[in-house]
């Protein structure tokens, strides 16, 4: 697998990173984040692409899906 899991990721970072991070991953990265640096090597050097047509609503409304779908138990 490469990425995080982002169950409960709004846990670990505040929405206002995320989106940013999301939106433009290589500008959070070259811009020295420490925990967009530790992702980055945890997932063996290979940045999350910048998507295409990604705009904030849509940013927004997945966090939105994210968060919700973290709530629900989990089925191993």
């Amino acid at each position: 697998m490469t990425g995080p899991d982002l169950k409960g990721v709004s846990e670990r970072k505040d929405r206002e990173w995320l989106i940013k991070f999301i939106m433009d991953p290589k500008e959070v990265i070259s811009g020295g984040d420490a925990y967009a640096l530790k992702i980055l090597e945890e997932s063996r050097n290979v940045p999350m692409p910048t998507l295409p047509g990604l705009n904030r609503e849509r940013v927004e409304r997945l966090m939105d899906l994210i968060d919700a779908e973290s709530k629900l138990p989990d089925f191993d």
